[in-house]
């Protein structure tokens, strides 16, 4: 490095380095990737003050020639102080492109921008008769057009003050940038890469927050108060994303909407937060009873929880027969996965949207639609706790309400993975034994107070009653084989006895063969009064 200067740029200034070719784009910089919404953000931050970020130049001599930013075409001569963009590329080309003269070879609608100064929003421009109140930003960048656009349309005092502020805004809005002076293209392209990967971009989740938190107030109404409410109910943690799309689900079927303007009092987000705990609640009483999940952690995929909470919060109490038919979908989903034309975010908003306020049947039915009724059955695969058919064969293993081998008693499933997670279950040998050895074969439920823990588990299997044994899955030869130290012949029965109760666990909850059909309740209601 030789020199790194710090200064401030008019938006103005930035535009005349543009025209004159001085603002080149370094190769390694990707493409332009800004939406119109992002364009139109932009000009809305600068319009109300908001910060709009640091730009980052490289200065080093440049050639004559070409230069394409964006839309925009310039001949540049050569310069030896040209200022090459490392950070900043689509904020300079979006502001380059929606002020500088349009070329009518290179038209881009993203940023053929208005802003109405009534309602003092940038949009997108529609038409050629724009209503009198949307003044064009490419006119408002030049000062005397603005004035001859007012004396055109005659508008109210107000609206002319705030057609000079834009107009104010436009060119004299200051940007902070760093100028870096180098010959070394390796080290700015180690500034370009540590600029966009030092941080972490913020989840959804976190900008919910931002914008929503009620900070320091004694009775907290926001996200992670709601994360605390549903923690503490011991049934496993919502991480934040899932939580949000709760929270947007029990509104709107698309979560994956904007939700910057969602709320226009805390009143109306602590109704909302109020909800979604109470649709939570449901879900949770619907896993553990009726689908046999002991723990948020073993639901399978995050669409199949947000789907649930959405469905108790718009149908909190669905008949006994519906939610029979709401168990056969969840089981059907969780072993077929996201659908594949649509992929994981595709699937949840498919999931939310077929779950429709008018009727529960119909909603549940729509539901077993998307899931499709193809026959799957899980496998055993490497014993890695967020994989699915790990988190279903942990949950069929649950539903044979395993016992202590010491002492006999009930394996309280639930408070042992809230406790412990993955190390509920542990393993009889070294994974390292064999391939089987990897799997929930080579695993078996423990209490965490259980005194097998601190001793040798597959001594304490070994001793156990049949009886105890088979609540873990190990049957009889199995049992055998165990005792007499064949390892690899137990775990090779045992692994097949397990698919089995995998296989019998999730198509008696699937129920492939049963047919989507109308309780009699909905029969009745579908009945046409005049007949007969």
């Amino acid at each position: 490095m030789q020199r790194s200067d710090a200064g401030r740029y008019k938006i103005e200034q930035l535009l005349s380095l543009v025209s004159t070719g001085r603002i080149r784009i370094p190769r390694f910089q990707r493409g332009l990737r800004w939406t119109s919404v992002d364009v139109e953000q932009l000009f809305d931050s600068i319009y109300k003050g908001f910060p709009i970020g640091t730009l980052l130049f490289w200065q080093r001599h440049a050639d004559s020639g070409e230069v394409i930013i964006g839309p925009v075409t310039i001949h540049a001569p050569e310069a030896p102080d040209a200022l090459w963009v490392v950070d900043g590329q689509q904020r300079i080309t979006s502001l380059a492109a929606a002020l500088l003269p349009a070329s009518e070879h290179a038209f881009d609608p993203r940023f053929e921008l208005t802003f109405d100064l009534a309602s003092q929003r940038f949009a997108r421009r529609r038409s050629a008769d724009e209503p009198d109140t949307r003044i064009p930003i490419r006119s408002a960048f030049d000062l005397q057009k603005v004035l001859a656009w007012l004396r055109e349309k005659n508008l109210p005092d107000v609206l002319q003050d705030r057609a000079f502020r834009l107009a104010d805004r436009l060119r004299n809005y200051e940007i902070p940038a760093y100028i870096v002076s180098t010959q070394d293209e390796d080290s700015v392209r180690q500034i370009f890469d540590r600029t966009n990967t030092f941080g972490k971009r913020m989840t959804r989740a976190e900008v919910f927050h931002a914008l929503h938190s009620a900070g320091a107030s004694p009775a907290r109404s926001d996200l992670r108060a709601l994360a605390d409410e549903v923690n503490s109910l011991g049934f496993g943690q919502f991480d934040d994303n899932t939580l949000l799309f709760s929270v947007l689900a029990q509104r709107h079927p698309d979560v994956l909407r904007d939700f910057h303007s969602e709320f226009a009092s805390d009143e109306e987000l602590g109704e909302a937060l109020h909800r979604t705990r109470k649709a939570i609640e449901r879900a949770m009483e619907f896993l553990q009873l009726d689908a046999s999940i002991p723990h948020l952690s073993l639901v399978p995929y995050q669409y199949l929880t947000v789907g649930l909470v959405r469905f108790f919060g718009v149908h909190p109490e669905p008949s006994d027969a519906v939610r029979v038919l709401l168990r056969r979908w969840f089981w059907r989903a969780a072993v077929q996965g996201p659908v594949a034309r649509l992929g994981s975010t595709g699937t949840l908003r498919s999931t939310t949207q077929a779950i429709v306020p008018t009727s529960a049947y119909e909603s549940v039915e729509n539901l077993l639609h998307l899931a499709g009724a193809v026959p799957r059955s899980p496998d055993l695969v490497r014993f890695r706790w967020n994989a699915a058919d790990v988190r279903i064969a942990v949950a069929a293993l649950s539903s044979f309400r395993p016992r202590d081998p010491t002492i006999g008693e009930e394996i309280p499933i639930s408070e042992t993975i809230e406790l412990l997670g993955r190390e509920s279950m542990v393993p009889f040998v070294s994974v390292r034994y064999s391939d089987l050895a990897k799997t929930a074969a080579n695993r078996a439920f423990l209490a965490g107070d259980s005194p097998v823990r601190t001793g040798d588990v597959q001594l304490a299997f070994s001793r156990a009653q049949p009886d105890v044994l088979a609540t873990h899955a190990i049957g009889r030869y199995s049992a055998e084989l165990l005792a007499d130290g064949d390892l690899e012949g137990f775990l090779s029965t045992r692994a097949k006895d397990l698919l089995d109760a995998m296989h019998s666990f999730v198509h008696a909850r699937a129920e492939w063969e049963r047919p989507t059909q109308p309780p009699i309740g909905q029969l009745l209601v579908d009945e046409d009064p005049d007949d007969e």
